[in-house]
């Protein structure tokens, strides 16, 4: 019942084909459609950003190749990612420090209004997504792309320590 319904809530996020989303086993009032609507354009415009960021990398990685030309897009992930680990390690310390104020902060910089102020007796689904449950993600986001980026500078590092002793 609750997982069906939270698979739902994934599956319209995520998909950009899904145009309405419906609960089986809850209500939904007009402003909690909507929050969730404008939650569906934030996740892909975050998927189409990184799927340009691929295409452009490969075709700036084709033309340098073609061109025979050294291709420095590693200098500038490296530069990329001292600069994320800042970012993230600052989101870090602030869903710690202070989740709610975060939380607060983020919807105010993403959303233009306050439907993301859930009523739980017009939107109930609010009871099983607590703050709790939005606290867990974050952290579990930010700590995964903070380990991705150490894993890259790991490699960066260890390719050019190679390069130089060739």
């Amino acid at each position: 019942m609750l997982l069906e319904d939270y698979k739902g809530l994934i599956y319209y996020l995520q998909n950009p084909f899904v145009e309405k989303l419906k609960f089986n086993n809850f209500i939904m009032s007009k402003e909690g459609e909507f929050h969730f609507y404008e939650v569906k354009k934030i996740f892909l415009g975050i998927y189409l950003i990184v799927i340009l960021s691929i295409i452009i990398f490969f075709i700036y990685s084709l033309i340098k190749k073609y061109n025979k030309e050294k291709n420095d897009m590693l200098k500038l992930f490296n530069k990329g990612a001292n600069i994320l680990i800042t970012i993230f390690t600052i989101l870090l310390i602030a869903i710690y420090t202070d989740f709610s104020k975060a939380f607060v902060i983020f919807h105010k910089i993403f959303f233009n209004n306050d439907y993301w102020i859930f009523d739980e007796k017009t939107d109930p689904i609010i009871k099983v997504l607590p703050e709790e449950v939005f606290k867990l993600y974050a952290i579990i986001i930010v700590v995964l792309l903070i380990i991705f980026i150490i894993v890259y500078k790991v490699l960066y590092y260890k390719s050019k320590k190679r390069s130089i002793t060739k």
